[in-house]
Parts: C-alpha cells; sequence; structure tokens
C-alpha cells in the first residue's frame, strides 16, 4: 500500500471510514487546498490532457467506424497504449 494519499478538498476522500481503514496500514491521508495542484497526485494532474485526447479519438472513430460498436472504455484505454 502506499505511504500516503493526498487528496485535494473534495468529498471523495473526506470520510472517516477512509482514514480509519488508512490508519490500519499506517497510511497517511492528507488534504491540500486546491490552489496547490502541485502536491495534488499525478492522476489529477493529467485528467485535461487525458480527457482532450479522449474526445480528439471519440470524434475521429465516429467518423471511421460506425458500424463496429466500441465503448467509452475502449476509447479511455486507448490514448494509454503505446
Amino acid at each position: 500500500p502506499p505511504d500516503r494519499i493526498v487528496h485535494d478538498a473534495g468529498l471523495n476522500f473526506n470520510s472517516k471510514e477512509l482514514r480509519q481503514h488508512a490508519g490500519i496500514f499506517s497510511i497517511l491521508v492528507k488534504e491540500v487546498p486546491v490552489e496547490s495542484h502541485k502536491s495534488v497526485v499525478k492522476i489529477e494532474r493529467y485528467h485535461v490532457p487525458l480527457k482532450r485526447a479522449y474526445e480528439i479519438i471519440k470524434d475521429e472513430l465516429k467518423n471511421e467506424l460506425q458500424n463496429e460498436p466500441i465503448t467509452k472504455d475502449m476509447i479511455l484505454q486507448m490514448p494509454l497504449k503505446l
């Protein structure tokens, strides 16, 4: 498990139950202000570029592959595959 979980001031990680379970594994849960985006985990930093890549791929596939079913999950995985 990770040593710490750093999150913004949203409600997703702000629960007593999460902090109790994290404490069992000696994981520090730290809330940082929204303005300190350098402190927030990598996933949140890469959200905008990934969303942009998703939109581009979705638009390109909409025109090319109308007959083949492509799910949103498949499109989301495409920018991550090298």
